[in-house]
């Protein structure tokens, strides 16, 4: 829905049918109009589906997202250096089994959809990427970087983990649940074990923090 909310938008600010925007979205060509409106798309689609969903759970939850999140515990700094050490060493890890993934001979129908995706998903990053100016680089790390770490672990490790807390038996229920959704909505099946992996991680770290600070 958001993803056509952006579409509709982009096309109405720059005049243009919103088939031109997803064929320019579809088929960027470098220029700074594919450009902008692959970060506007972008931004405009992840705050949708990411943030808007945990925004309206802390308000039928009448809790917030300062609750949801554990945002209102303060971050110790010695857990905070863990925690960025630990992801840091994983990060080789997590490259490993990828190529692992691209090594390994799938049926020809799943390595098509993979590979559809994959280049699709490449061509995107790309493309928001393509930066020649400071305030593109400040946009970048904003739209690339601050926005998914806050959403993402707002969405998976606050939100979900809660909600799996309360309707699950075992104790690795809802870190395994989590992992799991955070997994499959980055529609990359090369990187699958490798992001699953890290979901965990975060998963763990927030479990026993009880705050997403450190993720």
């Amino acid at each position: 829905m958001f993803y056509f909310l952006a579409l509709f938008t982009a096309g109405l600010y720059y005049n243009l049918p919103i088939a031109d925007v997803q064929n320019i979205l579809s088929e960027p060509d470098g220029t700074a109009l594919a450009i902008n409106i692959a970060r506007y798309t972008n931004i405009v689609s992840f705050t949708g589906y990411m943030f808007l969903p945990a925004l309206l759970f802390g308000i039928i939850n009448r809790t917030g997202l300062l609750v949801e999140g554990g945002l209102k515990i303060k971050p110790k700094s010695q857990l905070v250096f863990l925690s960025v050490l630990i992801v840091g060493l994983c990060i080789p890890l997590v490259e490993y089994l990828t190529q692992v993934m691209h090594h390994i001979q799938w049926p020809q129908s799943v390595q098509f959809l993979a590979e559809k995706f994959n280049n699709a998903r490449t061509e995107q990053i790309n493309t928001i990427l393509d930066m020649h100016s400071l305030p593109e680089l400040i946009l970048c790390i904003l739209a690339i970087g601050l926005l998914p770490a806050l959403f993402e672990e707002m969405m998976f490790r606050g939100i979900l983990l809660n909600i799996f807390k309360n309707i699950a038996i075992r104790k690795w229920t809802p870190i395994v649940l989590q992992a799991l959704v955070f997994t499959v909505l980055h529609f990359s099946f090369y990187e699958f074990p490798g992001i699953f992996m890290m979901g965990i991680i975060f998963g763990i770290i927030a479990y026993k923090t009880g705050t997403i600070w450190y993720g």
